[in-house]
């Protein structure tokens, strides 16, 4: 079941993200000027920043199958509880 939770959660996590964004900043000068997204916290949410969290996702999915392998299967209570927390502190999610 967290397996699939956990799954959900990596396919969900850009539009989850962009879900929060009040609007998306965007120059429109002749020159390149990349996208992007100011969360209502205020912090913007560069390309750099979005690659990060997506490599801090893939490498928690990558404890979490250790994780099952050790518990059987199923993540004990202890698991579980990292797990979410690993996941809210990369979707900037206060407790």
């Amino acid at each position: 079941m967290m397996k699939y939770v956990l799954t959900g959660l990596l396919l969900l996590l850009p539009a989850a993200a962009a879900a929060q964004m009040p609007g998306i900043i965007q120059e429109s000068s002749g020159t390149y000027s990349p996208a992007f997204f100011v969360p209502a916290g205020g912090h913007a949410d560069t390309p750099t920043m979005r690659r990060q969290k997506l490599a801090r996702a893939v490498a928690l999915r990558s404890e979490v199958d250790g994780f099952l392998v050790t518990d059987g299967g199923v993540l004990t209570d202890e698991h579980q509880r990292y797990v979410q927390r690993k996941a809210r502190d990369i979707l900037g999610i206060a407790r």
